[in-house]
């Protein structure tokens, strides 16, 4: 082989070389592009690697928020805990401070890293209020659902206030959806499964936006969607404005209870005061009116509606409060002539009547505590005996003694009571709710004859009407129960008990309760079928 013919078999060599060369390259860079660029290549995974950072990211920091509530970090912040607006964070439309009220919750003395105080369940009332610098607003309220069925573990917190002017205590309802899984309109004690919500918030399928939060006036509403109501946490008591010497003087049969504040008489919402008796629907009414022009706060303050006693017996039977579990009674009274009632108080079983308060009786103590809405002292008390209590619903049509109509005209419902004492307005508003009533027997469906006889709880009409435990809550066959075997008006041939009463008193034993409800003649003694007083209980629009 000659030198030529080495030379031209080495370029050929190369040539192919280069060839092939260049045919692996590009193949290399099909695969690459495609592993970089492919629906499964490195950008895209990288791009979905970053958004589940930035989700992880974002969750976590989201659970170090709620965290952050636990621990107390935003212990100064009340921009978080307060100011009536949904907070994302919280999962609850905040309660909202009147003029001249105040944050308040209840230590045991232990102290956080920082210095506040952390709250307390137990009998322990060392009360720390927001004016204060040991004050921890992530200590002030925590709604706690309950997971196990039926579990009564009593650590759910909701937000307390007092008046810096007269003392009274109130507590916050936060608006709220809720559906009634078990039990609807029957006498056995159901399940009530609530969902706090925004005012914007439509209701989820299955549930019922609460009434007492809503615009609608004929089931109780307001005139705006709300995120809440405050509610006196005790039965109202009289004090006289310089040295409250009137607050533990019994009042029913003197007189003195049927009166309307003053300047120099006030009426609070306090533990250990004898609830304000003897006095008209009338002057319930207008006293409830005046509370905040008394008190200063602010706020739209009036005698509690069906609705608004429906919003707390709701809550209470939910999982964010005893879940299902009824709450203690308060069964005090002084003696059998004056009926009067403690505020606060509860006993250890329902007859245990006309006892001297000891420490366990009263609102801090072992059975006190059970008398509360949560089990603890961030309840509201006294929903189970005590005094019955007047609230703002009027019966609709109904006719007196002599079969003349209390009503001259049904449809406007102008009033003509003979009765001037005891009235309350007498359309639907935002301030008193009027219930249709009828003549016909619900169980027959006939006409019920004479002028001495009248249906109150019309079962047709009432089922429409929702969130006051009374339809809801109630069997309307006859027996005559409400939940937990609470007392239930379902007809009467008392003439002019055209007012409702809610929660039972002292003697009712079993049948008084959150869901116990009757009627009364709105006046400033006992009511015809029961020996008994009824007080007056405030609620607050902020």
């Amino acid at each position: 082989m000659n030198k030529c013919s080495i030379v031209k078999n080495n370029k050929a060599i190369t040539l192919v070389a280069l060839v092939v060369t260049i045919v692996v390259l590009l193949i290399l860079a099909g695969v690459s592009i495609n592993l970089v660029l492919g629906d499964n290549g490195l950008i895209k995974r990288a791009q979905e690697a970053a958004n589940s950072t930035r989700n992880s990211t974002a969750q976590e920091l989201s659970e170090m928020d709620r965290l952050g509530v636990e621990l107390g970090i935003y212990a100064n912040s009340q921009d978080v805990f307060e100011g009536g607006n949904w907070n994302d964070t919280l999962g609850i439309c905040t309660p909202k401070l009147g003029n001249n009220m105040v944050g308040v919750y209840w230590s045991d003395g232990t102290k956080n890293s920082n210095g506040t105080y952390q709250a307390s369940m137990t009998s322990t009332a060392y009360e720390v209020t927001s004016d204060q610098n040991e004050f921890s607003w992530a200590e002030w309220y925590n709604y706690r659902a309950e997971t196990t069925t039926r579990g009564d573990t009593k650590l759910s917190r909701w937000a307390n206030a007092k008046s810096t002017v007269d003392g009274s205590y109130f507590v916050w309802i936060p608006r709220y959806e809720y559906a009634i899984t078990e039990g609807e309109h029957t006498s056995t004690a159901g399940k009530i499964v609530v969902n706090f919500i925004n005012t914007s918030t439509p209701q989820t399928n299955g549930y019922k936006i609460h009434p007492a939060f809503s615009t609608n006036l004929e089931l109780g509403g307001w005139d705006k969607e709300i995120c809440g109501i405050w509610v006196a946490k005790y039965e109202m008591s009289m004090e006289q404005y310089a040295d409250g010497s009137w607050s533990n003087v019994e009042t029913n049969g003197s007189g003195v209870g049927n009166t309307p504040l003053t300047s120099t008489l006030r009426a609070v919402s306090k533990p250990n005061y004898y609830a304000w008796n003897y006095i008209t629907i009338t002057n319930c009414f207008s006293n409830s009116l005046n509370y905040s022009t008394n008190s200063n706060t602010g706020s739209n303050s009036h005698l509690m509606k069906n609705s608004e006693w429906g919003a707390v017996a709701y809550l209470t039977h939910s999982q964010y409060g005893r879940n299902g579990n009824e709450i203690g009674m308060n069964t005090y009274y002084k003696d059998s002539s004056y009926y009067a009632k403690l505020t606060g108080y509860g006993a250890s079983n329902t007859s245990a009547t006309n006892a001297t308060p000891a420490a366990a009786n009263l609102y801090n103590g072992t059975y006190g505590l059970n008398a509360s809405t949560t089990g603890n002292l961030y309840g509201v008390y006294d929903i189970s005996g005590g005094n019955w209590e007047y609230t703002s619903g009027l019966y609709g049509k109904y006719k007196n003694e002599n079969g003349t109509s209390l009503y001259a005209n049904t449809q406007s419902r102008t009033y003509t009571s003979s009765n001037a004492s005891s009235q309350l307005p007498s359309n639907s508003s935002k301030l008193v709710t009027i219930y249709p009533t009828s003549t016909i027997d619900p169980s027959t469906g006939a006409e019920i004859e004479g002028n001495d006889s009248s249906i109150h709880f019309h079962y047709a009409t009432w089922s429409e009407i929702y969130g006051d435990a009374i339809y809801e809550t109630s069997n309307g066959t006859g027996s005559n129960k409400s939940w937990f075997n609470d007392y239930a008006d379902e007809d009467t041939a008392n003439t002019e008990d055209a007012f409702f009463i809610r929660g039972g008193y002292y003697g009712n034993g079993t049948r008084a309760g959150a869901f116990a409800f009757e009627d009364s003649y709105g006046d400033a003694w006992h009511n015809r079928r029961l020996p008994l007083s009824v007080s007056l209980r405030v609620a607050l629009i902020p």
